[in-house]
């Protein structure tokens, strides 16, 4: 579960920021607490730490948080990253019953990229809009 869930939102991750994400679970290392996933953007290595659940939806919420939040303070230096699109700030993850997505941080009701659960980018509009390069 931990490698599909890591896929995913290393897909969602790419799509909605511009760039490959590349994600790996360092599963050998679970230690019931946390999971070491090791990040590499541009080139960039780094490691995030994410909460060992066994819920995926859940799982794919503190995945993509902790990417997040590594990407935009380590590599971006504060800049956006997903950039919201239309807006100064990054897109945020938001799960929501048995989904993982990617939305504004300003209508976290509305998926703007699915990481887990719901439907594919394809099939999300705003993601088409949001993110035109995107699969």
């Amino acid at each position: 579960m931990i490698e599909s869930v890591t896929a995913a939102v290393a897909r969602g991750l790419s799509t909605a920021g511009g760039r490959p994400v590349r994600l790996t679970a360092v599963v050998a290392k679970r230690d019931g607490s946390t999971i070491p996933i090791d990040v590499e953007v541009a080139g960039e290595r780094l490691r995030a730490f994410a909460a060992d659940t066994d819920d995926p939806a859940v799982l794919a919420w503190w995945i993509a948080d902790r990417v997040i939040d590594i990407v935009q303070e380590d590599l971006y230096h504060g800049e956006p990253f997903p950039p919201c699109p239309g807006h100064a700030h990054p897109a945020v993850v938001e799960v929501c019953e048995d989904r993982a997505y990617l939305c504004c941080p300003l209508n976290r009701a509305e998926p703007l990229l699915y990481l887990h659960g719901g439907r594919e980018a394809d099939e999300v509009p705003q993601a088409r809009e949001a993110w035109p390069g995107g699969r």
